[in-house]
């Protein structure tokens, strides 16, 4: 394939090879997991376990993330679902993949892990210390919002029960367009949270940001950027929004009549370089494509194993494992998956198991997020040197003895490069993937109905069957 300059701007790539509910489909789940019984390839003895509570008070316009509403879980349900939790995490302790394994790294995602009560944490990661080995964890990491870090002095409940880092979504400091996208926390529960979390003594904390926003101008990104260089955490994540086809955050930005102005492409190019030239003004280190620190060189712990070819577990519905070669998928529905859980079934949704050839490509569709490849970590560079040296002439990546670089200009386009490195047979799920999600009108992320109304739904599939 020739490459031919980027004009238009892809998204980061942060999973590779996909995982496609229809292309990937596992006939025998039991059969597929005595592959966890063999010896391990790539002799990286490090775990990430990732625990997802999908359980949000409020849907911002913008998340893909499969979540439901807290309102529908009374304390018994939530309490049912982390004991779900902890029985699934027993179910994988006894295969031989994790015998070997230890833990570096426990994480919440979500959804909202910090709307739910700290003791239901504490159980899980009570359970992760009983059944696997946690003698070398460097981080217990959540994600969560100010609003519910400020309710009944949770902030001190999660330092207690072992929370050393918390990640806080803001996205912007622009009340309007906070408003808009539907995000529950205010502007002052920011600053509140972040007094706080100092206060309290967290090791570290995180804070994200997104841009091109509808309606949103260039300068508002820089202010935006430069009000969290105050709050001063140690990780700035910031990332371009996102919008999936099918979903109903399309649609009100496509009528026209709530946003005024839709985000562009014109407009993704430019702030993606002013958000790279303020950080340096700031002077940041840019340690991942979408990652910033003054004081660190390199991605959290949890950040790097995953990116990095150590192993990930993923617990709760729609969560992601990626164990040596061994992907899967788990239901993105949190009845199916407790029933599942409650009959001893893994609540797996779709499977592979990935060759060694797509292991070592994966390096090099990730070395735009890490901006540097050592050369010597390839089985054989020869594979790619065409598409190496045709990024190299575009001004894209430039090359040493030992290393491959993303170059300035190479920065704005980390998507771009890192879909050049995709396998044929990569490319083709891909699109076989989009093309069955838009079919059956789900949202494309995680093949499900995350922000698709229901009517939506029923209307397109109509539509599709009379082709």
């Amino acid at each position: 394939m020739y490459i031919e300059k980027f004009k238009k701007r892809l998204t980061d790539v942060l999973f590779y090879p996909k995982l496609c509910k229809y292309e990937d489909v596992i006939e025998n789940v039991p059969q597929y997991l005595e592959l966890l019984n063999r010896r391990s390839i790539n002799g990286i003895d490090g775990l990430v376990i990732y625990i997802h509570v999908p359980f949000c008070n409020r849907f911002c316009f913008y998340c893909s993330y499969f979540k439901e509403p807290l309102s529908h879980y009374d304390y018994y349900a939530r309490k049912k679902y982390f004991e779900a939790i902890c029985k699934e995490l027993r179910m994988y302790k006894n295969f031989e993949h994790f015998k070997t394994k230890k833990v570096k790294a426990i994480q919440f995602g979500g959804g909202t892990p910090s709307l739910v009560e700290p003791d239901f944490l504490r159980m899980v990661i009570q359970e992760i210390k009983e059944n696997f080995n946690c003698a070398e964890c460097e981080l217990i990491t959540m994600e969560g919002n100010p609003a519910s870090l400020l309710k009944d002095e949770k902030l001190d409940a999660f330092y207690d029960i072992g929370v050393q880092r918390l990640s806080i979504g803001v996205q912007t400091f622009n009340k309007e367009l906070r408003k808009k996208l539907l995000i529950e926390s205010t502007v002052e529960q920011i600053y509140e949270v972040t007094e706080k979390i100092n206060k309290i003594g967290y090791r570290d904390y995180s804070m994200d940001l997104m841009y091109n926003l509808p309606g949103e101008k260039v300068q508002q990104v820089v202010d935006d950027i430069q009000e969290m260089d105050k709050l001063g955490p140690k990780f700035i994540d910031i990332y371009s929004l996102n919008i999936f086809p099918n979903t109903k955050f399309k649609e009100v930005i496509d009528k026209g009549n709530y946003f005024k102005e839709k985000p562009s492409e014109e407009k993704n190019i430019l702030m993606t370089a002013s958000v790279i030239n303020t950080f340096k003004e700031l002077k940041y280190n840019q340690v991942m494509s979408f990652t910033y620190s003054k004081e660190e060189t390199k991605a959290p712990p949890h950040v790097d194993y995953f990116f990095n070819g150590g192993s990930v577990l993923g617990l709760g519905p729609s969560s992601r494992s990626y164990l040596d070669g061994v992907n899967f998928r788990n239901v993105p529905d949190v009845k199916k998956y407790m029933s599942m859980i409650d009959k001893g079934e893994y609540p797996i949704d779709c499977g592979m198991l990935v060759s060694k050839e797509e292991q070592d490509r994966k390096k090099m569709v990730f070395f735009p997020l890490y901006l540097v490849q050592d050369k010597s970590e390839l089985e054989d560079i020869q594979i790619y040197r065409s598409t190496i040296d045709r990024l190299k002439e575009l001004g894209y990546i430039s090359e040493d003895d030992k290393y491959l670089h993303i170059t300035e200009e190479g920065k704005k386009w980390t998507g771009n490069i890192a879909t050049c490195f995709f396998s044929q047979k990569e490319k083709a799920k891909h699109n076989i993937s989009f093309l069955k999600s838009m079919k059956e009108n789900e949202n494309p992320y995680n093949q499900d109905a995350m922000g698709v109304s229901m009517e939506k739904r029923r209307k397109w599939k109509n539509d599709w069957d009379c082709l």
